[in-house]
């Protein structure tokens, strides 16, 4: 992943990081400050004023591309643009199944792109997402090549159900 201030992190703090007139782009996935956060990664108080803009077919988010193993995401904002192809999120693009929460954040975006759009989350694993705000527009122009239609959510883009661990049946 690609960040404005990290590729990736682990067992990383990131706080009080603030980006203005910021303008982060590439082919694979792109986020404004990190660009995958993972082993209780914490970042907060963060924010980014600018555009993101992702030219392949991977990821763009404005704040983190991907969150896993317990990262949590607080009080962090995103402004501006962000372009980009599929699983674009206003804060976080993807969340795994194991990932923290995503708490108090807000979005003023203009956000567009295939599919799979959400203001705070393009895809989530179900990680908790609580008291965040999205304004802006959220443009989502085609269905994903499994089909069901574009994809965008306010808050969230795709939300998948909670995982079993029946095993096979």
């Amino acid at each position: 992943g690609q960040g404005l201030l990290i590729g990736n992190a682990s067992g990383a703090t990131v706080s009080g990081i603030h980006v203005y007139g910021g303008k982060v782009s590439g082919e694979t996935g792109v986020a404004g400050l990190v660009g995958k956060a993972a082993l209780y990664t914490t970042i907060s108080g963060c924010s980014f004023d600018g555009e993101v803009t992702c030219t392949g077919d991977e990821y763009a988010a404005g704040i983190v591309g991907s969150t896993l193993t317990s990262t949590t995401v607080s009080a962090c904002a995103f402004t501006g643009k962000i372009t980009g192809d599929n699983t674009i999120g206003g804060i976080v693009s993807s969340t795994s199944s194991n990932a923290g929460a995503i708490t108090d954040c807000h979005v003023n975006a203009d956000i567009k792109g295939k599919h799979t759009i959400g203001g705070i989350v393009g895809e989530s694993m179900r990680a908790p997402i609580a008291n965040c705000h999205v304004e802006g527009t959220i443009e989502a122009t085609e269905s994903p090549r499994w089909g069901g239609g574009p994809k965008a959510g306010g808050i969230v883009g795709e939300l998948y159900p909670a995982s079993s661990s029946t095993g096979t049946e």
